[in-house]
């Protein structure tokens, strides 16, 4: 081999290393494959067998489980990337808690030669341990409604214990705003075996009732003891409400914006607002869609002239074929002086300045290796001169 052809054998080498070196780890994506089992909730004499199939390599791996409660799981062995992870629930169960443990899945290299990174992935699962009585979960589910409209509301319980409960009842208490008792309802009654989920449904007339924001407790006695939950319902009318807006706004042109809420469970069209300081039309916003209970912010472009100071101001939401005027304060205020501004463009600048500082390194890291490879080639080329 003449000098040229071994430089030019060097100088591919090392081209191929730098590239190894800069794009490692390989572009293959260790995966695991199998059923989702976090969390597991142990009961006696229990048994779960969960299969696996491993992908995205081409090397042998190595698996390993560990963790808490290790006497009851442990993993077949690895045949064409697959195993399983079996799990054996004791009659006498440990202590009631959350305990945890790991399933990783790492590449070997044989003969422990190569170049690059080993991958590996992790898996971390919960085991729940349940109480050795009875105990219980409570939950409270209440939609909102247009006036007039039924309440259904949906009383979930749920037994976390392994002992069953025997007897059970549920009722539902509703309040106003002002927490004041209003009418309360049965929400159903019967037995939980060890871990079973039940729900009851109890209605509400709200005929009597007007728009507002309610309040249901839910009580729910079992074999002696006692659970309750909470949920806050709404029944509303064809309504918009104004829920803040633009205090201040400056001399010139500025912005102002108001947001709004739609009270009522349908979509409502076509929603504007209009802005009057001193009687004298400042604003029409562009009209927006509300979707059942939603809050949107309205806005639009102000040119104000008059005086520095605080004025008594109007605005007058429009939505489908009626509109409300909601009495608001508005300040006029001088622009923000030039510091402001500058202090914006210095924060712009700041960024920029970043991201070109990130760019430089990056460029200059390339710059290297490319120097270093041309000083290694002229070595060589030298010494094969020489």
């Amino acid at each position: 081999m003449n000098i040229r052809s071994k430089n030019k054998t060097i100088f591919s080498f090392i081209i191929i290393i730098t590239v190894l070196t800069l794009f490692s780890p390989s572009i293959l994506a260790l995966d695991l494959h199998g059923q989702k089992l976090s969390p597991i909730t142990f009961v006696p004499g229990g048994q779960i067998v969960n299969h696996y199939t491993i992908s995205g390599t081409t090397k042998d791996v190595n698996v390993v489980v560990s963790g808490d409660l290790n006497e009851y799981y442990h993993i077949t062995d690895v045949i064409n990337n697959q195993f399983d992870l079996v799990i054996e629930m004791p009659e006498t169960l440990p202590e009631p808690g959350e305990y945890w443990f790991g399933l990783s899945v790492t590449e070997v290299e044989k003969n422990n030669v190569g170049v690059g990174s080993l991958l590996s992935v992790n898996l971390r699962f919960k085991i729940v341990v349940p109480p050795h009585g009875k105990s219980l979960s409570v939950s409270l589910d209440a939609p909102n409604v247009n006036e007039n409209e039924p309440v259904t509301f949906t009383l979930n319980v749920e037994s976390k214990g392994l002992q069953e409960i025997t007897s059970l009842s549920g009722r539902i208490k509703i309040y106003d705003a002002d927490n004041n008792p209003l009418k309360l309802l049965a929400a159903g009654s019967g037995s939980l075996k060890p871990l079973e989920t039940k729900s009851f449904n109890a209605v509400l007339d709200t005929t009597t009732l007007d728009p507002a924001t309610y309040s249901a407790e839910a009580v729910v006695t079992y074999d002696g003891e006692e659970k309750t939950a909470q949920k806050t319902f709404r029944i509303g009318n064809m309504d918009v409400s104004l829920l803040e807006y633009s205090q201040e706004l400056e001399l010139g042109f500025t912005e102002f914006q108001a947001t709004l809420e739609n009270n009522w469970g349908n979509k409502i069209e076509n929603v504007y607002a209009k802005l009057f300081i001193q009687d004298q039309e400042f604003l029409q916003t562009p009209s927006v869609n509300l979707e059942p209970w939603e809050k949107k912010t309205v806005k639009g472009i102000v040119k104000t002239d008059l005086e520095p100071g605080d004025y008594k101001a109007r605005l007058i939401v429009f939505f489908e074929d009626k509109s409300k005027e909601e009495k608001i304060n508005i300040k006029i205020i001088n622009p923000k002086n030039e510091a402001a501004a500058g202090t914006a463009v210095s924060e712009t600048e700041t960024t920029m300045l970043t991201t070109t500082t990130t760019i430089l390194v990056i460029a200059l890291l390339v710059i290297s290796v490319v120097v270093l490879i041309s000083l290694l080639v002229v070595r060589l080329r030298k010494d094969g001169s020489e």
